[in-house]
């Protein structure tokens, strides 16, 4: 594990460029998490020179990967501007698009030295409007703008490299030349899914000798066997050339302890029929105090029809002001992106999702209610999907292995349970060593009267969510 005491345990002390320095600090942030500290450690001296090693990173979601990259990258590019400096790849287009953000929002703002204004950064991702042309000619333009950072999809990318009217735009292939590849979320990365497609854009980006002297930054919420096998590959006998490997995540039984002793995480259950789960459901929203929820539903037809339910309900009009947002796969790119950040911003309180989409790497620190519409067969499930609130990390407190080790910041949790799901239910509470509280603030009484405008509400969804699936055959 690499060391984290060198030096420095403050941005403001750190060898970072300064307008980086100014940039972290006119956004309240002071002190690097567990990850950045370590990572920018591993590859940065503490006067600032570049220490080329491979990184092997893990750490939970929710604990700053992003900027444990993004930093030490910004800082040598500035050192060295020059084209397809650095490649990060992350396996969905949300991920990326945050990515981008994260950089756009750190060198958008004009300084007198001009650092900062010099870098472009270029999103690959398809599938719509993002910010950047959709239009293919547009596109080729900002390819031969050469930009400084590319933040790319695999699949995008690799269909762009494999163009044959690429090298057109972009000279010959050797530009590609990218001095950091950087792999967020590499388990998914390195997994069959991507495995052709990375393929491709290694061959491409190596086709030249680039891979001899280019610096790997892989990191992951996940330790898998694929990434120890990656590990493996990358190791050498040379002591200096070995990778670093920063190992952050907490074990099973941690996160277990985590998850049932935060005095701050509330975890109760709803127990009713399951005919009646949407009014219970609309009664608890109406009933219990919320900033943001996020409401996980073990399909994507199951969410699609609440969110229409609460449309129809009026959950998106103003003297209510939820504005429920939809996160699944089936939603066209443009719409998941819009969907995030409306999210994201605060313009809206509620997202329905599926937990794969709302599971992995996304930021959502505001979130202090989740509701669990159907109740994991997998006790680690909940466990993820409970991880989704309480998401500030006490760092200051030593509390660094897991983002559910929070000491202000307060969550709750509510799993619905019907006449089907008891055993799971205790499976749940054997598994996290606790026994969940039954939900006592909604008003049960009037869940009989709005079971017929619920009921009402929903047969108009599905057969508004019909109608759409039969235009879609």
């Amino acid at each position: 594990m690499a060391s984290s005491s060198r030096g420095w345990n403050k941005f403001s002390e750190s060898p970072l460029n300064p307008w980086l320095k100014k940039h972290l600090a006119s956004v309240n942030i002071e002190r690097p998490s567990p990850i950045q500290l370590q990572l920018i450690q591993a590859i940065m001296s503490p006067d600032g020179k570049r220490i080329r090693r491979n990184i092997f990173g893990c750490s939970p979601t929710g604990t700053g990967k992003t900027l444990s990259y993004v930093l030490p990258v910004l800082h040598f590019l500035t050192q060295d501007i020059r084209p397809y400096f650095a490649l990060i790849l992350a396996p969905t287009r949300e991920l990326a698009y945050q990515i981008y953000q994260i950089i756009t929002i750190l060198t958008g703002s004009t300084s007198k030295d001009g650092s900062s204004t010099m870098i472009k950064t270029l999103l690959l991702i398809g599938g719509g409007k993002t910010g950047l042309p959709s239009n293919e000619t547009e596109l080729m333009g900002f390819w031969s703008g050469k930009p400084n950072i590319v933040v790319a999809t695999p699949g995008k990318l690799a269909e762009q490299l494999t163009r044959k009217n690429f090298s057109d735009h972009t000279g010959h292939r050797s530009a590609l030349r990218f001095d950091f590849l950087i792999l967020d979320e590499a388990d998914l990365l390195i997994g069959p899914t991507f495995a052709n497609q990375l393929k491709t854009i290694l061959d491409a980006i190596d086709e030249h000798g680039s891979g001899k002297t280019r610096q790997t930054l892989v990191l992951s919420a996940t330790l898998t066997s694929a990434l120890e096998q990656l590990q493996k590959i990358f190791s050498s006998d040379d002591e200096d050339s070995k990778p670093v490997t920063i190992n952050l995540l907490p074990t099973i039984d941690e996160v277990k302890q985590q998850v049932s002793s935060n005095p701050n995480l509330d975890q109760r259950y709803i127990i009713c029929p399951e005919a009646m789960k949407p009014a219970y459901l609309v009664q608890a929203l109406s009933d219990i105090p919320f900033k943001q929820t996020i409401i996980f539903c073990s399909s994507t037809r199951q969410a699609v029809l609440l969110h229409k339910l609460m449309i129809n309900l009026g959950f998106d009009e103003a003297e209510v002001s939820c504005h429920p947002v939809l996160l699944v796969g089936s939603k066209d790119q443009k719409g998941r992106l819009k969907s995030l950040e409306k999210f994201k911003s605060v313009k809206s309180r509620v997202m329905i999702a599926t937990g794969g989409l709302a599971g992995r790497g996304l930021d959502l620190p505001q979130v202090d209610l989740v509701v669990q519409y159907n109740c994991p067969t997998n006790p680690v499930d909940y466990i993820h999907r409970v991880g989704r609130t309480c998401r500030k990390i006490d760092f200051e407190a030593g509390k660094t292995r897991t983002p559910i080790a929070a000491s202000k910041y307060y969550g709750k949790s509510i799993l619905f349970i019907t006449q089907y799901d008891v055993d799971l239910l205790k499976t749940i509470e054997n598994f996290v060593n606790i026994r969940l509280t039954e939900e006592n603030q909604i008003d049960i009484n009037n869940i009989t009267n709005i079971l017929k405008p619920v009921a009402i509400a929903l047969k108009d969804a599905e057969l508004s969510l019909i109608e759409e699936e039969q235009m879609n055959r």
